[in-house]
């Protein structure tokens, strides 16, 4: 049966796919009867390929997906980035004046398929602990010719990040920065992110669903925070799972359960229902 030939799922990570990083098992078999039934599944997350493995071990047909919030399109099969826009040279500098002058916030700096960590504080060390993935550890000064398709700033304390925030959200600058969070341990865990200038999940999604020519009507997204807000309104059909703010609900067709009960595999069996 090939009910979802011609369409493609987009589908958030941490929050979404994932409860505290545990993929409930009915998203598993909900994504590969999608997959069987035509229909491509991809990730759309902050995330970098580095640290994905751990679902990528669990989740072996997904397409090409969109990370590090749009800046790459990373094939898994291959292992090889297929598109990437990195930060400009000139908005280095904040990265810089935020190390001199906030010493107790931490850094990674996601390059291609390779994280690397300055400035290691237990925020950062909590993090990567909860991804998954191995860190190379450096200094800014040894970063500064490499490409950067994201930063991630982890200050150390909640007052550290709202003076973290003032700073960036009032800048002048060709990059973006996400407010961006992640449930460890129990506990909601928030950052900065900063990414380039022109991207986002939705429009790198919208070029890639051009790419697999995608169906008219045939685009689904899945997401349950800030940075997926344009993702779910360039959807065809979008959906949150139930612990999404109120006002990202807003924006999507259908409230789902909790995540750990499957709230992507929820939304498959709404599009299986609907036909």
């Amino acid at each position: 049966m090939a009910q979802f030939n011609g369409c493609l799922l987009a589908c958030d990570v941490d929050g979404t796919l994932t409860d505290s990083g545990y993929i409930p098992e009915n998203n598993i078999r909900a994504i590969d009867r999608f997959v069987k039934m035509g229909g491509k599944v991809c990730l759309a997350t902050g995330r970098s390929p580095a640290a994905l493995t751990e679902i990528t071990a669990k989740i072996t047909n997904l397409a090409p997906s969109v990370l590090t919030n749009g800046s790459i399109v990373y094939d898994f099969k291959s292992k090889k980035v297929l598109y990437s826009k990195s930060i400009c040279e000139n908005d280095k500098a904040v990265v810089t004046y935020i190390y001199e002058n906030m010493p107790n916030v931490s850094f990674e700096i996601h390059s291609g398929d390779t994280i690397y960590v300055f400035n290691d504080n237990k925020e950062s060390n909590d993090h990567r602990t909860y991804e998954h993935f191995t860190a190379t550890f450096t200094c800014i000064h040894d970063m500064q010719s490499k490409d950067w398709n994201k930063v991630i700033f982890l200050p150390s304390n909640e007052t550290e990040l709202e003076q973290l925030k003032e700073y960036v959200f009032n800048l002048k600058c060709e990059s973006k920065f996400y407010n961006s969070t992640a449930v460890l341990n129990g506990i909601r865990r928030r950052y900065v992110e900063m990414v380039p200038s022109g991207i986002s999940k939705a429009e790198t999604l919208i070029e890639l669903a051009k790419t697999f020519n995608i169906k008219e009507g045939g685009f689904f997204a899945i997401g349950d925070y800030y940075n997926d807000i344009e993702m779910i309104k360039a959807a065809d059909v979008s959906a949150v799972p139930e612990e999404a703010p109120e006002d990202v609900k807003k924006e999507a067709d259908i409230s789902l359960c909790g995540v750990k009960n499957g709230a992507v595999a929820e939304f498959i069996e709404y599009l299986e229902e609907r036909k």
